[in-house]
């Protein structure tokens, strides 16, 4: 049987499938792996500060709530700092014999927790005091030692939460705001007054 040639053009263009080459489709993978990489190297350092804050968000808050615990139960009440990752509060308790001992605390917001992950507290300096302790601790009136907490990740960057002596309320500062209130402490320069933290994130 004998076809047109129009006939025999229409069915191979009905008959053609167009698809994607090997070569298409590799082109396509080097380009989606180029732009995650570009994403997860960009995302790091965004992660890694909101690991810090939210490491000196707790940190705060537990010095806020340990303060708040020591005024309102009229008893002296201490934060430890075990092992630079552990946090809790103790307070202090008779022990029968007129002495006094400290007991962990077993409240929601006083008990013990660690920071996120790669985030330690690695030391805590107290001005005039040569020797650095794991914790701080809260008078009946809410004062305590002026202090200074600081706080470490992985990579070596580093917060402070500084307490004030005679409010013992806390403040976070990052370290170039820490240089500049030891620069200014050293000539004896007015420190700004700032605000204290929130406890909530």
């Amino acid at each position: 049987m004998r076809t047109s040639i129009a006939g025999n053009r229409q069915f191979c263009r009905r008959g053609l499938k167009h698809g994607f080459t090997l070569v298409e489709l590799m082109v396509v993978l080097v380009i989606i792996v180029i732009m995650s990489a570009v994403v997860v190297v960009s995302v790091q350092p965004i992660l890694r500060d909101a690991k810090m804050r939210a490491g000196c968000r707790m940190v705060a808050s537990t010095l806020n709530y340990a303060r708040s615990h020591a005024v309102t139960t009229n008893s002296a009440t201490r934060v430890i700092f075990d092992q630079g990752q552990n946090v809790e509060v103790d307070i202090s308790v008779d022990d029968g014999s007129g002495g006094k001992q400290l007991t962990p605390l077993t409240t929601e917001a006083g008990r013990r927790y660690s920071l996120p992950e790669g985030i330690q507290v690695t030391r805590v300096a107290k001005p005039g005091d040569a020797q650095e302790e794991n914790g701080l601790e809260f008078s009946r009136l809410g004062q305590s030692d002026e202090a200074v907490i600081e706080l470490t990740d992985e990579r070596g960057q580093k917060r402070y939460v500084a307490v004030d002596p005679i409010t013992g309320r806390c403040r976070i500062r990052t370290y170039e705001e820490e240089l500049q209130f030891e620069a200014e402490q050293a000539e004896g320069l007015p420190t700004k007054p700032g605000a204290p933290v929130s406890a909530t994130p």
